[in-house]
């Protein structure tokens, strides 16, 4: 059944979802809130690395404008935003600073820095608000 297909036609479509509730051991459960620590972590470093990219962006922009420094426009070229890939290829370097993020499985990390590209684009598109940092009040949920 392809329910796209049938939305565009107009067909009336009952479209259910299920939700479960797990049980998970004393054990499981202290993985479960590790794999959130750790994406937290991820997400509010991706982020800061972010800010502080945008910000070297727009000083090299300014510098470049300003016609008495040279060498100015060398700086404005290479400095750029970073993206998921960039943040993902760093990823090596993080674990290997903080061993504890090999606890966890990467895929799980991946998915917070793909959060936050997530997040930036709904904020270009003015959908969302500014990314914020991640509390640990935040979504306790998976």
């Amino acid at each position: 059944m392809d329910v796209a297909a049938d939305v565009a036609v107009g067909v009336a479509v009952n479209v259910k979802a299920f939700r479960y509730r797990i049980y998970p051991t004393d054990e499981q459960e202290a993985f479960f809130r590790q794999i959130a620590g750790c994406r937290r972590f991820v997400y509010n470093w991706a982020l800061t690395e972010r800010r502080a990219a945008w910000a070297a962006v727009k000083a090299a922009k300014k510098a470049a404008n300003a016609p008495a420094q040279a060498g100015a426009s060398a700086q404005a070229s290479s400095a750029r935003s970073l993206s998921y890939i960039d943040q993902q290829n760093r990823l090596p370097a993080l674990k290997a600073g903080h061993p504890f993020l090999r606890d966890v499985p990467s895929h799980c990390l991946q998915a917070a820095l793909r959060d936050l590209e997530s997040a930036y684009k709904a904020f270009f598109k003015g959908l969302a608000d500014k990314p914020a940092f991640a509390s640990r009040d935040d979504r306790r949920s998976f």
